[in-house]
C-alpha cells in the first residue's frame, strides 16, 4: 500500500491503528525515522503487540537513543518471549557495549529458538569465552562449525575462519596453544595454500618461541604470497633480534626498507638495534628517518632527544623535548630532562620553571604548601632582597672563569665540579641517582624527590640559603637517607660560617653516600677545616680527595698549601733531638757533623783565595 492512499483513509479513520503503524514502517523505510517513531510510540500505547515494540525499539536505535531501545526490546520480549529479533537487537546491543553478562541470555534464546543459526552460535562462543567459561565457548564453536560444514570436508570459508580464529584464542587463555599447531596442520591439509591459517599457525609458532619453524612457514608465506614479502622479512628481523642475532635481523631490516621506503617500522626497530649497541649517530640517522615519516610518532622524538643530551647538544635536545610536552604537558621525566639542559646552558628561570611544572604534577607532594608560602608579601621581600644581591654575580655567565664567582667559591666551599657548576648539574643528579636504587619502588620516590632536590640546588648556587634550605627540607622529610642532600647541606652551613652544623651533615652525608666517596665532598670538608685552621684534618680530608681524583687541580693546590701550614706549626723530625740526649749534648750527632764540615772547609776557601792572585 502507498503512503498516500494510507493518508486519504487516515483523514477519515484517524484512529485507525493498523493504519498508523502501516504508514509508520514506509516512513521508516524511508529513513524517516522520527516521524515514524512518534507513530509508533501512538500505537503501542493502546497496543501489546511485541512487534510493535520491537518496531518502536529500530528507531530508537537508528536515532541512537540506546536507553529507549532497550526498554522497547525488552518489553517486546516480555510479551514474546519467542521475539528473535528483539533477542537478537538486545544481544547486539549489549555486545557492542561489551555487557556479556547481559547479552549471554538473550543469545541462548536466540539458539533455543533458531537451531540452525551459526551466527547465534558464534555470538555464545564468544561471550562465554570473555565470562571465563571456556569449555561452553568451545562447545558452542563445535555446534557452529556442525551448522556451516565440516571445514575439513569442504572449502574454508570466511564464516569457517571466524570460528578458528575464536577456537584458537579461547585454546590460548586456556593455555593449550600446543593443541592450535596440531589443529592449523590438519586444516592446512585441506586447504594448503589458505594464507588465514598459515598466518594463524605462524603466530602460534611464534609465540611458543619454535623460531625455526616459524621462519621456515615465513618463507613459505613469501611463496603462496608475494605480496607479503614486506611483513614476512619485518617479522622474520624481530624474530631474528629476540634470538640475539643482530646481523641477520638488520639484512632482514634493510630488505624491507627497499620493498618500502616510507614505512617507518623497520627504521624505527634498526635505531632501537643501534641505541642498544651505543652506536648513537647511528641509531639518531634511524630515528630521524621516523621523524620524517611521520612527525607525531613520539618515542623517535624522546629517543632522538636522549640523544643529543648524551652527546651534549642541548638545543637540538630541546626541540624533541619541547614537541613531547606539547602533546604531554604533565610528563614529568621529561619536564626534568629539560630542566637539566636549561641548566646546561645557564636559563636558571627557565630551568626553575620547568622543575616547578615537573613538581606541580606531583599534587600529593609537600611542594604546594612550600610554593603557597613563597608567594607571601614576607617572602618575597626576602627574595627581593636576595635577588639584588646576586644581581652582580649573575650579571655574567656562571662560570668559575668569572672572577666574582672564583673569588666568591674560594671563601665559600661550594666547590662541586671544576669548571662549571650548574652545567655539571645533570652529571651531579645522574651521580645522585646510583645511591640507593635498588627495587622500582625506591625509583619512584627517587623520581618525586629530583625536582625539590634540583630546585635546591638552583637556589643555593643563587643566593638564596633559606629557599635552598627549605626544598632541602622538603627532600628529606620524603626521604630521610638522601645523602647528597646532607652534603649540600654542609655546603650551606659552610657559606653561613656556621662549621659545626656544616661538619656534622659532610659527615652524614659521607655516611650514607657509599664508596667511591664523592671527590667534591671531600675537599669541601677539607676546606671546612681549612677555615678553622685545623691543619692536620685538613690535610687529611684533601689527601683522601686527592687518592680518588690524582688529577684535580684545585686538591692538588689546597693540600700543599695546608700541608706548608701544617709543617710550619709542627717541627720537622730531622731536626728534633733524640729524646735520651738533650738539646744541647755535645754527643749530638748532628752537632758534630756540623763542626767537622766546618773545618775542612774553611782551610779550602781560604786557599782558593790566596792563589788566585798569584795565577793572575
Amino acid at each position: 500500500m502507498k503512503l498516500e492512499s494510507i493518508e486519504n483513509k487516515l483523514k477519515k479513520t484517524p484512529d485507525d491503528m493498523d493504519l498508523l503503524f502501516q504508514k509508520a514502517k514506509i516512513l521508516q523505510r524511508t529513513n524517516r525515522f522520527s516521524e515514524a517513531k512518534e507513530l509508533y510510540e501512538r500505537v503501542c500505547q493502546s497496543s501489546e503487540d511485541s512487534s510493535h515494540f520491537h518496531y518502536l525499539g529500530t528507531c530508537y536505535e537508528a536515532l541512537k537513543d540506546i536507553p529507549s531501545a532497550i526498554i522497547s526490546f525488552k518489553k517486546a520480549t516480555q510479551l514474546d518471549k519467542d521475539e528473535v529479533n528483539s533477542h537478537i537487537s538486545l544481544s547486539e546491543i549489549y555486545l557492542n557495549q561489551k555487557n556479556y553478562e547481559e547479552a549471554l541470555p538473550h543469545l541462548i534464546a536466540h539458539s533455543t529458538v533458531s537451531k540452525n543459526s551459526f551466527s547465534s552460535y558464534y555470538n555464545l562462543a564468544l561471550c562465554f569465552s570473555h565470562i571465563g567459561d571456556y569449555e561452553s565457548s568451545l562447545l558452542n564453536i563445535k555446534k557452529g562449525i556442525e551448522c556451516l560444514g565440516n571445514p575439513q570436508a569442504t572449502n574454508i570459508t570466511e564464516e569457517h575462519m571466524r570460528f578458528i580464529k575464536l577456537k584458537c584464542t579461547v585454546l590460548e587463555k586456556m593455555g593449550k596453544m600446543e593443541e592450535i599447531v596440531p589443529y592449523a596442520e590438519d586444516l592446512l591439509k585441506v586447504d594448503p595454500r589458505n594464507i588465514e591459517v598459515l598466518n594463524l599457525l605462524a603466530n602460534t609458532l611464534a609465540k611458543l618461541k619454535r623460531n625455526e619453524e616459524y621462519l621456515l612457514l615465513m618463507d613459505k608465506i613469501k611463496l603462496i604470497d608475494p605480496s607479503r614479502a614486506f611483513i614476512v622479512h619485518l617479522n622474520k628481523g624481530k624474530v631474528l633480534q629476540g634470538e640475539g642475532k643482530i646481523a641477520s635481523a638488520l639484512q632482514e631490516f634493510n630488505i624491507c626498507n627497499e620493498l618500502r621506503p616510507k614505512d617507518l617500522e623497520p627504521y624505527w626497530e634498526k635505531g632501537k638495534i643501534f641505541f642498544d649497541l651505543s652506536k648513537i649517530e647511528i641509531a639518531a640517522f634511524q630515528f630521524k628517518k621516523v621523524v620524517e615519516i611521520d612527525p607525531r610518532f613520539t618515542e623517535a622524538h624522546r629517543y632522538l632527544g636522549y640523544i643529543y643530551q648524551k652527546t651534549s647538544k642541548p638545543l637540538q635536545a630541546l626541540h624533541h623535548f619541547n614537541i613531547l610536552l606539547a602533546k604531554d604537558p604533565q610528563n614529568t621525566q621529561i619536564l626534568l630532562c629539560k630542566a637539566e639542559l636549561l641548566l646546561t646552558i645557564n636559563k636558571l628561570e627557565e630551568a626553575d620553571l620547568a622543575f616547578e611544572a615537573a613538581a606541580e604534577v606531583e599534587s600529593e607532594n609537600p611542594i604546594q604548601n612550600l610554593i603557597s608560602h613563597k608567594k607571601s608579601s614576607k617572602t618575597n621581600k626576602k627574595l627581593k632582597k636576595k635577588k639584588e644581591k646576586t644581581e652582580e654575580v649573575q650579571s655574567e655567565p656562571i662560570s668559575l672563569h668569572s672572577p666574582n664567582l672564583k673569588e666568591y667559591m674560594l671563601h665559600n666551599p661550594i666547590l662541586l665540579y671544576q669548571d662549571d657548576p650548574i652545567s655539571h648539574f645533570g652529571e651531579f643528579i645522574e651521580e645522585s641517582w646510583k645511591h640507593g636504587i635498588k627495587n622500582p619502588q625506591k625509583l619512584i620516590k627517587q623520581q618525586k624527590i629530583e625536582p625539590y632536590f634540583g630546585r635546591a640546588v638552583i637556589a643555593l648556587y643563587t643566593g638564596q640559603r633559606e629557599l635552598a634550605f627549605k626544598y632541602f627540607t622538603v627532600v628529606l622529610s620524603m626521604e630521610i637517607k638522601h645523602g647528597r642532600t646532607y652534603l649540600l647541606l654542609g655546603n650551606l652551613f659552610a657559606q653561613k660560617q656556621e662549621f659545626e652544623k656544616s661538619l656534622m651533615m659532610y659527615e652524614k652525608g659521607l655516611e650514607l653516600c657509599p664508596s667511591p666517596r664523592p671527590v667534591e665532598a671531600l675537599i669541601n670538608i677539607g676546606m671546612v677545616y681549612v677555615s678553622v685552621r685545623d691543619w692536620k684534618q685538613a690535610v687529611r680530608l684533601l689527601e683522601m680527595a686527592r687518592k680518588e681524583d690524582p688529577f684535580n687541580e684545585f686538591c692538588l693546590r689546597e693540600l700543599s698549601r695546608a700541608q706548608i701550614q701544617l709543617d710550619d706549626i709542627q717541627p720537622s723530625p730531622l731536626n728534633s733531638p733524640p729524646k735520651d740526649q738533650p738539646q744541647n749534648s755535645p754527643n749530638s750527632p748532628h752537632k758534630a757533623n756540623t763542626k767537622t764540615k766546618t773545618t775542612k772547609n774553611k782551610p779550602k776557601t781560604k786557599h782558593k783565595a790566596k792563589t788566585k792572585p798569584n795565577k793572575l
